[in-house]
């Protein structure tokens, strides 16, 4: 009768349920949360019926290939944590540090650096007589609906820069003939002895619709912008806006300056100057970049690419900012391998934020605001009672002292004190009058006087 009882109210026989539980490691309190009964009635009724379960085991190891040396090893993990997957690993503090020194020096990177060149401008560009060019192709220039010869001057100024940035990453330049793609520009004749020449399109499609209809602008284009939906595994995504460039010279101009047809695959630092590097570095971040924030709340900036041009990257950056990435990687050991990314940590994204943005005319808008959603926790913009009195040249008691007993102004932060930027001068102020009093003692009183301009009261 008790056995039928329980097959009511479970759906099987007690026999059968430690079987179920341990096949499926489901814990006797799951069980209770999954069955909709009191955690209380379930483990009375398997108490009654002598129904074990299946105990979740209190030490779990796994096994790893340290991403360093290549050694396997075993580490612990929570019962919680069991699930989760670690992408990088290292058996040893050793071996983490040794990864950083090497994303550090370049060495990561699989392509010889010691032939690495920057790309030089061909000596085509701007040159368009060589072109073959069909009436159709001459009528499009003439219509001026674009500014077709943007780049014939090469890579001189930010708009420059920053636009070939994008194209170089996120952009698209091709040759079409009868509604087919074309891996290279070539002339082909009919039956009847004419030339069959193609198009030569160029388009940017983004989900950052502000970049695309600010480069429309600055190009002057007077097309009408195509708006489309992307797909993802056949999912729509975002929506998008395109533009359509249809002009050999732009295409020509683009291709001598290193973006052409399966740019992708030879993509590189163009040869410019370094005046120019931050507007070009954020082009390229608009384009193939990321901005991301952490879950612990750090920022972090990451590029990726053709290998070759992300040594280009690693080059520019150590050379302005004095910075190294924390990590170098290839995601694919498959399909194109030379496609590598680079990621800077906090301190690192911090600098090359300020850096790319100062005084841009010429920027995304959603990884601007990502990149500067960041702020830097209070701890570390306020000062410190030590780093305070380092300014003031005296001691910390003094510092103490009169944070309670005149009141000055600082923070409180729990129980600890500390100062903000604007509290500085009060407190500059109120030791200038501490100086002017013959009576005040300071070690070193006659040098602080000089370094506050602080005469003795008597003298005045």
């Amino acid at each position: 009768m008790e056995r039928e009882r329980f097959l009511s109210t479970y759906g099987m026989y007690p026999e059968k349920m430690e079987e179920y539980l341990i096949k499926n490691k489901v814990s006797r309190t799951k069980f209770a949360t999954q069955s909709k009964l009191s955690r209380t009635t379930v483990l009375r009724h398997f108490k009654k019926f002598n129904i074990k379960g299946y105990v979740i085991p209190k030490k779990t190891y796994r096994d790893y290939i340290c991403s360093q040396c290549g050694e396997h090893f075993n580490r612990y993990v929570p019962p919680i944590q069991v699930k989760v997957k670690e992408k990088v690993t290292y058996c040893s503090p050793v071996c983490y540090h040794d990864s950083l020194r090497k994303a550090n020096d370049g060495s990561l990177f699989r392509l010889d650096l010691d032939s690495y060149k920057f790309t030089e401008p061909a000596k085509r560009l701007g040159d368009y007589s060589e072109l073959v060019l069909s009436k159709r192709h001459l009528h499009t220039i003439g219509s001026k609906k674009i500014n077709h010869t943007f780049f014939n001057k090469g890579i001189i100024n930010e708009l420059t820069a920053y636009i070939f940035g994008i194209w170089l990453t996120d952009g698209h330049v091709g040759y079409f003939r009868n509604g087919k793609k074309l891996d290279e520009i070539k002339v082909e004749y009919n039956s009847r002895g004419q030339k069959i020449i193609g198009s030569y399109i160029a388009s940017l499609q983004l989900s950052d619709i502000d970049i695309v209809e600010k480069i429309a602008k600055v190009l002057e284009n007077k097309n009408k912008l195509t708006e489309s939906y992307g797909t993802y595994k056949g999912v729509k995504t975002k929506k998008t806006k395109i533009l359509f460039i249809n002009s050999p010279y732009f295409n020509h101009d683009l291709a001598s300056l290193g973006c052409g047809i399966k740019k992708t695959y030879y993509a590189n630092y163009p040869l410019i100057h370094d005046q120019l590097d931050r507007h070009f570095l954020r082009g390229i971040l608009d384009g193939d970049g990321s901005v991301q924030i952490s879950k612990e709340g750090r920022l972090s900036i990451k590029f990726c690419g053709n290998d070759q041009l992300m040594y280009g990257i690693f080059l520019k950056l150590k050379q302005h900012l004095s910075i190294t990435p924390v990590a170098v990687s290839y995601p694919s050991e498959e399909g194109m391998l030379t496609f590598c990314e680079i990621r800077y940590g906090l301190q690192e994204s911090l600098a090359i934020r300020e850096w790319l943005y100062k005084d841009a005319i010429i920027f995304g808008e959603r990884k601007y605001k990502k990149a500067f959603e960041y702020k830097t926790p209070l701890r570390f913009q306020n000062w410190s009672t030590q780093k305070l009195a380092d300014h003031l040249g005296t001691s910390i008691y003094f510092i103490q002292e009169n944070v309670y007993k005149e009141n000055l102004p600082h923070t409180m932060v729990g129980t600890v004190v500390s100062f903000q930027p604007e509290h500085i001068p009060y407190w500059e102020k109120f030791l200038g009058e501490q100086l002017k009093n013959p009576r005040s003692r300071f070690k070193h009183k006659t040098k602080l006087q000089e370094k506050w301009g602080a005469a003795p009261i008597s003298k005045l």
